[in-house]
């Protein structure tokens, strides 16, 4: 996504989901915009892809999460 506020900035981002599929967060790469070249946003993504789904199994259900944040 090229910058919406600031012009010169860069995001690509992939959902961070558990086993159930509930989203627990995002895993995002940002920079400036010059260094978002077509080749780097495939090797980004597919880095982003990679690390969330070696992640998924590891990763708690939301209602645990939840429960550490109330308490």
């Amino acid at each position: 996504m090229k910058g919406e506020r600031d012009p010169d900035l860069a995001a690509i981002a992939v959902p961070l989901t558990n086993e159930s599929g509930e989203l627990l967060a995002a895993l995002t790469v940002s920079g400036l915009l010059t260094r978002f070249s077509a080749d780097q946003i495939k090797v980004f993504r597919k880095l982003l892809i990679d690390t969330a789904n070696e992640l998924r199994p590891r990763l708690p259900p939301l209602r645990i999460i939840d429960q550490t944040h109330s308490a």
